[in-house]
């Protein structure tokens, strides 16, 4: 991936954004991060969507949004937190990848991973690039509400 594919992506693409990373959270097994890039001209920002299993891209999940950046910036933290240069990245937005899932879920683990990842993880903060300035989360979610079904 380059820079110029980040921002042909975001100018032309259905949702003006490039999910640039997407993987289940460690010890949750039934929860889906994925990091966004969006912005234009010296103002991006960096989203990270926690989703259920079953509803990655259907915003039922928990949003977090970093505050605006320069491009190069952004793209030399998320290489840190990558472990990995720019060149390496893969276009989810293209690929899909782990965007269906045919998991069978059991809503009583579900409430538990929940409550782990509210309560200890506080609400994904944990997971985040802890070298990007995190602006806003969405609003605090009651347990349960976020079901699966």
């Amino acid at each position: 991936m380059t820079i110029d594919d980040i921002n042909q992506y975001i100018k032309f693409g259905s949702r003006s954004n490039i999910c640039v990373y997407r993987e289940g959270v460690k010890d949750l097994p039934l929860m889906i991060m994925s990091l966004y890039i969006t912005g234009c001209s010296g103002n991006y920002m960096l989203t990270a969507e926690f989703d259920p299993v079953d509803m990655v891209d259907n915003g039922e999940g928990w949003i977090w949004i970093s505050e605006f950046t320069d491009i190069s910036q952004l793209i030399e933290q998320l290489e840190v937190f990558f472990k990995v240069d720019i060149g390496s990245w893969e276009n989810i937005s293209k690929t899909g990848k782990l965007a269906e899932s045919y998991v069978e879920i059991d809503d009583n683990e579900y409430l538990k991973q929940e409550e782990r990842f509210l309560n200890k993880f506080n609400s994904g903060q944990y997971f985040l690039p802890s070298n990007i300035s995190w602006e806003t989360k969405s609003p605090e979610i009651k347990l349960g509400s976020n079901k699966l079904h």
